[in-house]
């Protein structure tokens, strides 16, 4: 009996390793499209749904993670000024990546760009840490509690 559950969970660890594969591929193929059709200046109704779809995928594997206690980032470990460096230098690439692709060479709008994304991107990742380290200390205590 043993030795079918055994088999049991390890087909359910590949078919799990299989789907996240497939996730991962699938949502390479959106921000494929999505910088493909910016590049071929396609109007934005065109790609929309693909770049809600990557959004909003994105937004739940992160979320997904964090609500089971799982820190991505390992913002256990990092202090406040960890996560706000993180930020900028994540706000710097999208805002060159924004520049470039959209030619965009309007200073103050690309500086606007980067304190938004800047700000969103810190407070998104610290509020996501703080959930996530409420979660892993429910399990602790749980776990505690069992024994």
């Amino acid at each position: 009996m043993k030795n079918h559950a055994a088999t049991d969970e390890r087909i359910m660890y590949q078919r799990r390793k299989i789907q996240s594969r497939g996730f991962a591929y699938l949502m390479l193929a959106l921000w494929i499209s999505v910088i493909v059709q910016q590049i071929l200046k396609a109007p934005f109704v065109q790609y929309a749904v693909e770049l809600f779809l990557l959004l909003a995928g994105g937004i739940y594997n992160i979320v997904a993670n964090y609500r089971l206690g799982i820190d991505l980032w390992n913002a256990k470990e990092r202090k406040p000024g960890g996560i706000l460096l993180n930020a900028v230098i994540t706000g710097g690439v999208g805002v060159t990546v924004h520049a470039l692709i959209s030619k965009n060479s309007d200073i103050a709008q690309l500086v606007l760009f980067f304190v938004f994304f800047v700000a969103f991107f810190f407070l998104a990742q610290a509020l996501l840490a703080k959930i996530a380290r409420k979660k892993q200390e429910a399990i602790i205590q749980k776990l505690e509690e069992d024994d």
